[in-house]
């Protein structure tokens, strides 16, 4: 069984930018392929295969595409592609454009294709859940106010699912990207003009206890169906599978680029209360959003998109920092090699801030002022005040460390460590604030001097 999509984006000048044609189809999804891995403590609650477990294998249902509206060739994923997994194609279109999508339903029950991001007609809402062996064209409009803004990257990140059954349906699978771009930002092929490469992400818990397929996983893959309890906890923590795009502990392909290739992130989230992620970039940052960071926060239905130029070289990871979805599985890795063609040139960077620091040993006192101390007892009768303050003290510090306290602080030079740049009192426990523009080396230099001081530094 599967369900056909054909889709085009078109000019509201009716110039045609390409015909695309997608399906979506039953296939069994395998999260884990590497049997070592079922040794793992962490894995084996996922992916043990039992007369009561089901394992790493799962039928589910996706988005597929075509060659052409006849639907009997299906289109063979580019190698670069291969990171998908079980995400439907890619819909990109720029603003000004509309998105027309002609869609089969060879499945058993009614799905449709339910877009974020741009706008569509009320025909397109009334009958868009498409009946078992039926089809139906949609059309969507992306006009310019929901386009990119002059702060924002090139193309903004959405997602398409089927929402007859919102819940049930993106469990089973149903789930794509979609690009809406700024005029001019797509080449013919519909890839980026401005990027080298682009990787989309779908971090989300698939709970195949949800899916309309559990039975038949069920019958499919367990050992003995009929001892089956869909309400034991055990079982059903077995099914919800922390994957990124359906791979998990490493198992996704495709995820290389080039030192100082100019990347684009396309990170989406789905799911239910528990998909709180905060998506970690291992050894590179990326931009979104006018700020530089290594994380991104994702939810249910919320998309991200994140440009990175990568500037260490190796295998990292990809992963989510929500302690139980990493331990379940939701990591990868990625993979950043050294090409000549983007590598990245030194001599770009015309500027280099130097800053001086020291580790300087110091007397810290944590309380330097002890105003307070009186006027918190200044009512208390003579006697209490003078045990208080005076003998209590003194014992104290007989029998406890007290401040002031040796310890050692950094703090800034305006040289080689000989003229000691004037910090705020507020500041002077922190570490020297630095100021740095993007694309500017910076050098520090490193110290340890050994300096009293009474009192207050």
């Amino acid at each position: 069984h599967s369900f056909a999509l054909y889709t085009h984006a078109i000019a509201l000048k009716t110039e045609l930018r390409s015909d695309c044609f997608f399906t979506t189809e039953h296939f069994d999804l395998t999260c884990l392929h590497l049997l070592q891995f079922l040794l793992h403590s962490e894995s084996h609650i996922f992916f043990e295969q039992s007369e009561t477990r089901i394992g790493g294998s799962y039928k589910k249902a996706i988005y597929k595409e075509y060659t052409d509206g006849s639907f009997t060739e299906h289109k063979k994923r580019l190698a670069e592609e291969a990171h998908l997994g079980l995400l439907g194609p890619v819909i990109r279109a720029e603003v000004g454009e509309r998105i027309r999508v002609t869609f089969r339903n060879n499945a058993r029950r009614p799905f449709s294709i339910q877009p974020h991001g741009v706008s569509y007609r009320r025909k397109c809402v009334l009958a868009s859940h498409v009946s078992p062996g039926t089809t139906f064209t949609y059309e969507w409009d992306v006009p310019e106010d929901v386009g990119p803004t002059e702060q924002d990257p090139d193309c903004l990140t959405w997602l398409y699912y089927s929402a007859v059954d919102a819940v049930r349906d993106t469990s089973s699978g149903l789930v794509g990207p979609l690009l809406v771009c700024r005029k001019g930002a797509l080449l013919s092929s519909g890839k980026q003009k401005n990027v080298n490469m682009e990787f989309f992400l779908l971090a989300t818990v698939f709970d195949e206890n949800l899916s309309w397929y559990l039975d038949d996983n069920i019958l499919m893959f367990t050992l003995s169906p009929d001892k089956i309890d869909k309400d034991d906890e055990d079982f059903q923590e077995s099914n919800k599978m922390h994957s990124i795009n359906g791979y998990m502990y490493g198992n996704q392909p495709g995820l290389e680029m080039c030192k100082g290739s100019a990347v684009s992130w396309h990170l989406m989230g789905l799911g239910s209360e528990v998909d709180v992620h905060g998506i970690y970039f291992s050894e590179n940052t990326f931009v979104t959003k006018g700020t530089r960071r290594d994380t991104a926060n994702l939810f249910p239905h919320t998309v991200l998109t994140a440009i990175m130029k990568p500037d260490s070289e190796g295998v990292f990871e990809v992963s989510c920092l929500t302690a139980d979805h990493y331990t379940g599985g939701m990591k990868q890795n990625y993979k950043v090699k050294k090409c000549h063609r983007w590598n990245v040139d030194l001599s770009m960077y015309l500027h280099e801030k130097i800053y001086y620091i020291a580790a300087v040993e110091v007397e810290w006192d944590y309380s330097p002022n002890r105003t307070w101390e009186f006027e918190r007892h200044q009512y208390h009768e003579e006697r209490y005040f003078r045990i208080y303050t005076g003998e209590k003290m003194q014992k104290k510090a007989k029998e406890q460390i007290t401040s002031p306290l040796k310890l050692f602080l950094f703090q800034t030079f305006l040289d080689t460590l000989s003229f000691h740049k004037h910090i705020l009192g507020s500041l002077e426990f922190l570490l020297p604030q630095q100021c740095c523009h993007v694309t500017e080396p910076d050098s520090i230099m490193l110290e340890k001097l050994h300096r009293s001081s009474v009192g207050q530094v």
